[in-house]
């Protein structure tokens, strides 16, 4: 049996943690024995240093049996169905290990811990000392600040760039080589300035919701995250309401799947730079961009080969002028609902030729674009007038629609899809 040493105020440790006495082993007796053994130890560490300390056994990261300080942490059920939402999926578990509230002292990380999920819940972290708290081991960072009081600045980087801090910035220095997954690490936290320059993320796969609804969130710094093995963007600068600017274009996207909703309600960016971007593997596009009220300019060669959502992708990004999708294959694309809806200032839409667009899923999708004049959708089969309902309904100005196929609508099914627009529909061998 191997075991584990450990060192708690000078003072040192030895104990097997291999083993979980809830693990169905062979007797009774064998799990009476473990609970005896973990037992022993616990009385030991409080006679020795005077501390309590108990058993928890992670749930998520390398859901290893720990051995946590009583005194600064405690076992928080989550039952708010907020909560409960882990890599996009509900979570099959309703406790976490988090830092007490109440706590001001010298923080140290649990004896074996893998994860730091949950850890810093609704908690002022300018108020802890972190100075000793050793993340080496951590390979998960999941929802670690959710609702947690960063200041008005705050630092976040690896132990080789560390910053003294200073009366108006907080500077935590974490280790984060081992890092897999930031996934939710700051929703909905309070912080004005976050500088993220420093912190090493080469082996982050998970970044989705990572600045989530962060709405004090005036200035960040992500200049330095290596994104080359990053799989998931959902989410990520969702609700970011008070960004103006954003420096993503260094990002490597190539092994990214998920962006739906990932700049979703930013509604100050004007400029979203996308340049180098590669969407080639990208399967969900949903809300990428929606409700970007002040956005004015997309930058990006979009060259989707996998996508197959794309509702509400651009819907109410109402300053937008143009989108080039010329150089995307969107044969896979099974929903279009609401992707271009209330763009009222979109003169511009281009789609690539020769491509199927067999969604089944087209309701309003060009739904109140005002400002269209032309539109050119080679090969388009609306074959469910129902799936296509209001699909050009409030095109004003729209006057011409070039298609391969003719629509053969009757004048019940032609209002349905057109509403009250007005536009010619000709064949799309006469676009110039």
């Amino acid at each position: 049996m191997e075991k584990l040493t450990f060192t708690i105020d000078g003072y040192s440790f030895s104990q097997d943690f291999s083993q979980d006495h809830n693990t169905d082993f062979s007797t009774a007796e064998e799990r009476e024995e473990i609970i005896e053994e973990r037992e022993k130890c616990v009385k030991e560490i409080l006679e020795v240093t005077g501390r309590h300390y108990s058993w928890y056994k992670e749930n998520t990261g390398n859901k290893n049996l720990i051995l946590y300080d009583t005194e600064q942490y405690e076992v928080r059920n989550f039952d708010d169905i907020k909560y409960l939402v882990l890599n996009n999926r509900l979570m099959d578990v309703k406790t976490f290990l988090c830092v007490r509230r109440d706590f001001k002292g010298k923080l140290h990380l649990p004896i074996n811990a893998s994860t730091c999920s949950f850890m810093f819940v609704d908690i002022n972290v300018s108020e802890i000392d972190l100075t000793e708290f050793d993340t080496t081991n951590i390979v998960d960072m999941d929802y670690m600040f959710l609702e947690a009081d960063l200041g008005d600045c705050f630092s976040l980087g690896s132990p080789t760039n560390a910053q003294a801090n200073t009366p108006d910035r907080n500077i935590l220095t974490l280790n984060t080589e081992g890092v897999t997954s930031m996934s939710g690490m700051f929703k909905d936290c309070k912080v004005k300035h976050l500088d993220l320059n420093s912190l090493r993320t080469h082996n982050v796969t998970d970044f989705s919701d990572m600045f989530c609804s962060c709405n004090d969130l005036i200035d960040l710094n992500v200049d330095g995250f290596d994104t080359s093995n990053a799989e998931d963007f959902h989410g990520m600068f969702q609700g970011c309401i008070k960004l103006t600017q954003l420096n993503v274009k260094h990002f490597n996207v190539d092994n990214v799947l998920h962006m739906s909703c990932l700049f979703s309600k930013c509604l100050r960016l004007k400029v979203i730079d996308l340049e180098s971007w590669n969407f080639s593997q990208v399967s969900d596009a949903n809300e990428m961009f929606a409700y970007c009220e002040k956005l004015e300019k997309i930058i990006a060669n979009f060259n989707f080969k996998m996508i197959k959502e794309m509702a509400f992708m651009f819907c109410y990004c109402t300053k937008l002028s143009k989108v080039d999708l010329s150089h995307s294959d969107l044969s896979h694309v099974f929903d279009f609902g609401y992707t271009f809806f209330k763009c009222e200032g979109l003169k511009d839409i281009r789609f690539s030729q020769g491509v199927w667009l067999k969604a089944k899923f087209t309701l309003s999708m060009f739904d109140d674009c005002k400002a269209l004049e032309r539109l050119n959708l080679p090969d388009v089969i609306l074959d469910d007038v129902i799936r296509s309902y209001a699909m050009f309904d409030d095109c004003d100005n729209l006057k011409e629609i070039y298609m391969e196929h003719p629509l053969n609508l009757d004048k019940y099914e032609h209002e349905l899809i057109f509403g009250n627009c007005k536009a010619e529909v000709k064949k799309s061998t006469e676009w110039q």
